[in-house]
């Protein structure tokens, strides 16, 4: 879902709305869900783009082994 697309939702809906004080959230909730609805994408709860990551992207962490210390 495209954020400016929602920001000019949300800038409707708060006109239209008589431009409140404090109502941002709501508007901005609003405008997602109506835009959602609109192209059946998710953006009131998206995926962080680290869970995007391949997981053979992913390097395992390297175990420490022990050492002599030199003298």
């Amino acid at each position: 879902m495209d954020y400016e697309r929602v920001s000019n939702r949300a800038y409707a809906l708060w006109e239209n709305a008589g431009q409140p004080d404090g109502a941002h959230d709501e508007h901005w909730q609003q405008a997602c869900r109506e835009i959602e609805a609109e192209d059946g994408a998710t953006m009131l709860d998206p995926t962080p783009a680290a869970d995007l990551m391949p997981v053979a992207a992913v390097r395992p962490l390297r175990r420490a082994s022990p050492r002599t210390p030199t003298l």
